[in-house]
């Protein structure tokens, strides 16, 4: 194989904390960025707080992005689709 074709392929795992508004549609809004930029989803939870705010779910996802996409490009991007109101990331 070509370092060309290592580097293509090589990608990033990052797990992303959101906390969104509890409304039809929210979590097909992100898979759908997610899905556009290439990005593949390798596991979502919901969690279950009992601090929570009534109204709000919080997400955890588990993703892998293109070597050539920067996750604080992808950060901002989720947090313009409306009711994400928090987006945090951990590098796995």
């Amino acid at each position: 194989m070509r370092l060309e074709e290592l580097l293509i392929k090589k990608s990033h795992l990052h797990l992303i904390y959101l906390k969104v508004e509890d409304t039809p549609g929210k979590l097909g809004a992100i898979a759908t960025l997610l899905g556009k930029k290439n990005i593949s989803i390798r596991k979502i939870a919901i969690e279950d707080r009992k601090e929570s705010e009534e109204g709000y779910m919080y997400l955890s996802i588990g993703i892998r992005i293109p070597y050539a996409i920067s996750i604080a490009v992808i950060v901002d991007e989720l947090k313009t689709i409306r009711g994400v109101k928090e987006v945090t990331i951990s590098k796995s």
